[in-house]
Parts: C-alpha cells; structure tokens; sequence
C-alpha cells in the first residue's frame, strides 16, 4: 500500500546504500520544484532563502498563502531546513474570511548524488509540522502536530543534460492520538532550455487532492532562481487552480 511505500523505500535505500556514494554532480538545473521534493541538498556551508507566494482558486473561494523558507547544507549531502506560512488568507462563499500565520515546518534531507557513477540518484527527508496558526483548518493543521518521512528517487533523461525524471513518496504521520496518516506520491520531470528549466508534476494524495504542475524556472544569474508554476485541480477534491510564484536565492561557500 502506497502508505507504507515511503517507509518500504527508506529502509530499502538505507540498506543498499550504506553511506554517501558519490558521482560527478553536474550543475543543477533548479533549487526547488513547485508541490514536489527535489532530491538535491545544499553543498557544505550554504544557504538558499525561499519565497513561494501562492495564490488560489478554491471550489468555493479563493486564498493567498506566503511561505518562507531556509536551507543550510552542513555537508555536500546533508541539509537542515525550515519552512513558514508566514501569512495565509482564505475566503470560502458564505463562511467569515480567515486570516493569520500559518504553521511551521522544521526538516531534514540527506542526498546520494550519481550512485556509484549511474544516471540513478536518491535522496531521504524528514520533516515535523509544528502547529502554529490558529486552530482553523482553512490556516494550519488545528494544533496538530505532524512529521513527514518521504524519500525521492530521480534518474537522468539521456540526451539532455541535467534534465531528470523523479518520483516522490511520503506519508503525513499525524502524531495526535486517534488521528490517520495520509501518504501522498509525486512524479514528473525537469529539463534545462538555455537559462530556463521547464518543469512538470502529478502530484497525488490520499485525500484525493490531486493536481497536475506544469512551471517555467528562470535562470536569472548564478544563484537566483524565479518561476511560476500552476497546479490544476484534477478532481472536486482540488481546488481549481493554484498559481505559485518562486524567488531562490543561494549564498556562501558552496556557490562559486
């Protein structure tokens, strides 16, 4: 079941990999994809600034969220990250607008780039939802904490350089008692065309919200990545549509 997979993948990884194998990493296309996890981390000693502004059109409604976001690679594998809805606005047809800080989210990833020289890389994350906003649905989790396991495997599209394909499987444990977890499975591709990086997801979950993401990420410079990406809904379950805007920037050590 899909909800195990992420727990069947870890160990799995775990074991065949031992340790850090790594290959020749070539320059990457993008730092973050729109509703997916990459399996890139920070190189030692850098740090990437996120925003992720993210405008939506619900069934019934509509919404704006602001996340922010840090990364800080403590070795050329291993990240620490912290996430924020710093500001979220919801107006549903009928119901009183609601508006606040949402919840925050604190994690970890560990990469294996290029295993032993294949076109084959991988990653592992875990991250905890620290329940922040007020206890609404429509702003967080209503005080309900939750850690996120997942793992990315991706594999290099031959012929197009740094372009990849990947897959992502997690599950939202959610660690109040009596409470269900829910896994959720990603897939796509990203390729690089010049200084730009066409990007495409299917983004499932287990609560049937469900969206298909095509985005555009622009290489402004060395160490400035901006895009747009618009999640579809694919079934009454998703909202109809969502545009989400990405401004990354990375500093120090590992940028040269």
């Amino acid at each position: 079941m899909l909800r195990l997979s992420s727990i069947t993948l870890a160990i799995g990884l775990m074991s065949a990999l031992g340790g850090p194998v790594l290959g020749d990493e070539p320059n990457q296309p993008l730092q973050e994809l729109f509703q997916s996890e990459v399996v890139f981390s920070q190189d030692a000693g850098e740090t990437q600034i996120t925003l992720l502004p993210r405008f939506v059109q619900h069934r019934d409604g509509s919404g704006e969220v602001m996340p922010f976001g840090f990364e800080y690679g403590f070795t050329d594998s291993w990240q620490l990250e912290a996430d924020w809805d710093s500001y979220i606005r919801d107006n549903r047809n009928g119901l009183p607008g609601a508006q606040g800080i949402g919840d925050a989210d604190l994690g970890t990833r560990y990469s294996w780039m290029h295993i032993d020289g294949t076109p084959v890389s991988a990653a592992l994350g875990f991250n905890v939802n620290a329940p922040l906003a007020q206890k609404n649905p429509r702003l967080g989790e209503e005080s309900q904490w939750q850690a996120q396991p997942y793992g990315v495997v991706a594999l290099d599209i031959p012929h197009w350089d740094t372009a990849q394909m990947f897959s992502n499987i997690g599950d939202n444990w959610n660690l109040n008692r009596g409470s269900g977890n829910a896994w959720y499975a990603n897939f796509g591709f990203y390729g690089p065309i010049g200084q730009f990086t066409v990007t495409g997801e299917l983004n499932l979950t287990q609560e049937k919200d469900d969206y298909v993401t095509p985005g555009l990420i622009w290489r402004a410079r060395e160490n400035l990545f901006i895009g747009v990406g618009v999640p579809v809904g694919l079934n009454n379950f998703s909202d109809r549509y969502r545009v989400i805007l990405s401004f990354i920037e990375e500093f120090g050590d590992g940028n040269g």
